[in-house]
């Protein structure tokens, strides 16, 4: 982290050294360029904050980890083995601390501090802001461009497709949605067994081997739990936008497993396209986007294999009340206008349009 942040340094003076700005305004998370804009360059520093380089969560799961000893589902034997070292895990506590300390000075020279999600906004509340400061934070969710998934058909019959859209990284945790999916199928087994065709597509990018190396560890961990591949589930990899829209119009719940999303595009998407959503519990989806809209529910949060499989049962055995999913397509249909490009637009020149005009 102290790597990157330096390097951004030099960016930062690089860019100095050719123009001195009267207002420099961050939104690539250059948090360490700051004080060089502000004291060096005498300029207005604002930053949109999309991610905090580094978070109260991320902590605490440093110190998780450390305590227990070990990393989990660590691969790497040299990791594994120095992790069982007392003082090593100990340095690796400190050091993250410590760039917490420098990482909240960088960021109390920003004057103006917009972020992209209230959970984000948190964090910063809490690493760069304190609870003495007067200093505001704006929260402006990032542009949405859902037109044409909010005029795919809101009320047809679905089929019993089970999504999911995101990258296959790490972070984005497929493997927990094979596991709930194993999961509801064994412990209901009499009601949802292959016969009634519940399937989960798995939609997302491959960038490079590590992405196919993943794909081929999620199919083993599939089949090791039974699951047949082109019955119970399948992998969509790189396919073109009319037929991930084609996937969306089709499919009946819409999984999301990533733990602290920063806030969730892919969530929003889901909503605007009508597909029954089951978000983590944590992050942008639990704080701003599947949340209450006009007092109705928009979706369902959930963080492990049990909650998203006891989810993905109620849900599907809703199917018998149609009112009740409508109400839910519709209202989580209406809520994503808080995300569209207009109302950032709007609110981001607003803030900047304020700002520049100060002093």
């Amino acid at each position: 982290m102290f790597g990157q942040s330096l390097g951004s340094c030099i960016l930062g003076v690089e860019g100095l050294l050719n123009i001195v700005p009267d207002v420099y305004i961050d939104t690539m998370g250059y948090s360490f360029t700051f004080p060089i804009y502000k004291y060096l360059g005498s300029c207005k520093v604002g930053s949109y904050v999309h991610y905090p380089t580094i978070s109260t969560d991320m902590l605490d799961k440093v110190k998780e980890i450390i305590n227990a000893g070990k990393l989990s589902g660590e691969k790497n034997i040299i990791r594994k083995t120095l992790y069982k070292i007392p003082p090593i895990r100990k340095f690796k506590l400190y050091y993250y601390n410590f760039f917490a300390f420098i990482y909240g000075l960088m960021g109390s020279c920003c004057e103006m501090i917009i972020v992209n999600s209230n959970w984000t906004k948190n964090h910063i509340n809490h690493l760069w802001v304190g609870k003495k400061s007067t200093k505001q934070i704006h929260v402006i969710f990032p542009p949405c461009n859902t037109r044409e998934l909010c005029d795919l058909p809101l009320l047809d019959k679905r089929e019993n497709i089970i999504i999911s859209i995101a990258q296959f990284r790490p972070e984005k945790d497929h493997a927990l949605q094979i596991k709930s999916l194993a999961h509801l199928k064994e412990r209901y087994y009499n009601e949802f067994n292959e016969h009634h065709n519940i399937k989960l597509v798995l939609i997302g990018s491959c960038r490079n081997e590590g992405d196919e190396n993943r794909i081929s560890n999620l199919r083993n961990l599939a089949e090791q739990l039974g699951l047949k591949e082109d019955v119970d589930f399948e992998f969509a990899v790189n396919v073109s936008y009319d037929k991930l829209k084609s996937y969306l119009e089709r499919a009946h719940i819409g999984l999301h497993t990533m733990w602290c999303e920063h806030f969730g595009i892919g969530v929003v998407e889901l909503l605007a396209a009508g597909v029954i959503t089951i978000a983590h519990n944590s992050g942008g989806p639990k704080t701003d986007i599947v949340v209450p809209y006009n007092d109705n529910k928009t979706g369902f949060l959930a963080s492990t294999v049990e909650e998203y499989s006891n989810q993905l049962y109620d849900i599907l055995k809703y199917e018998i009340d149609d009112d009740f999913i409508s109400d839910i397509r519709i209202n989580a249909r209406k809520s994503v206008n808080r995300f569209s490009e207009e109302s950032f637009y709007d609110q981001f020149l607003e803030v900047i349009d304020e700002f520049i005009k100060e002093n």
